[in-house]
């Protein structure tokens, strides 16, 4: 089997390479975050994900938000439908929190 290299992943999306790594490797991720209330994906998946990364020492930050539905983007205004959905104030951190994140990563 052959495995793309993910350069990087953030906000559950990630950004592969051209080149060949047998198994996956990380260089970095930033899991964005993941909302308790998610109906649409449980907590437990990015749980499972965060102690794998963990497992194979691989750089992981993840921030859990205790509302908010699945699909919340940034949750500011910006990427919100007109009606205002997925906007959810305590959500809103998450981009600032992977960039420093990524800035910092060695």
């Amino acid at each position: 089997m052959i495995y793309k290299k993910i350069e990087i992943a953030v906000g559950g999306y990630a950004v592969t390479s051209d080149r060949e790594a047998e198994p996956i490797v990380m260089q970095y991720l930033a899991k964005g975050y993941h909302t308790v209330t998610d109906d649409c994906v449980p907590v437990e998946n990015s749980l499972l994900f965060f102690n794998a990364l963990r497992k194979f020492k691989i750089p992981v930050e993840m921030h859990l938000y205790p509302v908010g539905g699945h699909g919340l983007s940034l949750a500011n205004e910006e990427t919100s439908y007109e009606d205002g959905r997925c906007i959810q104030k305590e959500c809103q951190t998450w981009m600032e929190l992977a960039c420093k994140w990524i800035e910092n990563i060695k």
